[in-house]
C-alpha cells in the first residue's frame, strides 16, 4: 500500500533506470557548462584545497623576471599572486583562485619555483576551473597532476574530477574508464558512490 493516497508504488530498479534515462536525455541536450554544473550537484563538487605543511600555505620566494611583453603593472609579484589565489580558492571565490593561479604560470611558469609549486597549485587550478563549469581548460591540469604525481596526496579528488569535467565535454568513453577507475582505487572515498551513479548514466 502506498504511502500517499492515489500514487501508485513502482519497481525501485525500474524507476531508476527510468530517472537516469531521462537526466541522460537532459543532459546531452545542454551545452558543456551546464552539464558539468549538473553531473557536480551530483557529485556533490566542491573542490578541495591540496595538502598543505601544518606551517600552512608557502609561496616561492623568488621567481625569474616576467615573461617579455609584460607591463609594470601586469607583472604581479608571485607571491602575491600565489597568495590571492589561495585565498580566493578557500573562500569559494573560483574565478578568481583560477584568474591567479593562471597569471602566475604565465609570468612565472618556467621558474624552478613554478615548477615545484605544480603539486599544489595544479590541484587547485583544475579544481577551481572545474567548479566555475569550464571543464575544458581543467582538464589539462588534472591530467597533469596525475601524470606528474602519480602518488600525490590530491590524487583520488583529482581522478575524481578528471572524469567530472571528461564527463562535462561529454567524452563518456573516456569518463566512465576514469571514473570506474576511481571507484576500484578509492572504494572508500565519499564520493565514490555518487562517481559510480555518474559513470552509469554516462555510459547509457
Amino acid at each position: 500500500m502506498s504511502d500517499r493516497a492515489g500514487s501508485t508504488p513502482g519497481h525501485p530498479v525500474k524507476n531508476q533506470l527510468a530517472a537516469m534515462t531521462l537526466a541522460h536525455r537532459a543532459f546531452t541536450a545542454m551545452a558543456p557548462a551546464q552539464y558539468i554544473l549538473i553531473a557536480g550537484l551530483f557529485i556533490g563538487l566542491a573542490p578541495m584545497p591540496a595538502a598543505e605543511s601544518a606551517a600552512g600555505p608557502t609561496v616561492p620566494t623568488a621567481a625569474r623576471p616576467p615573461a617579455q611583453g609584460t607591463t609594470a603593472d601586469d607583472a604581479t609579484p608571485a607571491d602575491l599572486l600565489l597568495a590571492t589565489g589561495h585565498s580566493a580558492y578557500r573562500a569559494g571565490r573560483y574565478a578568481e583562485a583560477a584568474a591567479s593561479f593562471q597569471k602566475f604560470f604565465d609570468l612565472y611558469g618556467q621558474s624552478t619555483e613554478a615548477q615545484a609549486a605544480r603539486e599544489r597549485i595544479y590541484p587547485m587550478l583544475g579544481g577551481a576551473l572545474l567548479a566555475e563549469g569550464k571543464s575544458a581548460q581543467a582538464l589539462p591540469f588534472l591530467r597533469q597532476y596525475l601524470d606528474l604525481f602519480p602518488a600525490g596526496p590530491a590524487r583520488p579528488e583529482v581522478s575524481l574530477w578528471c572524469g567530472l569535467a571528461m564527463f562535462g565535454e561529454k567524452d563518456c568513453a573516456n569518463a566512465v574508464a576514469t571514473l570506474d577507475r576511481f571507484c576500484a582505487e578509492f572504494p572508500r572515498h565519499g564520493q565514490a558512490t555518487r562517481a559510480a551513479f555518474i559513470a552509469a548514466l554516462a555510459a547509457r
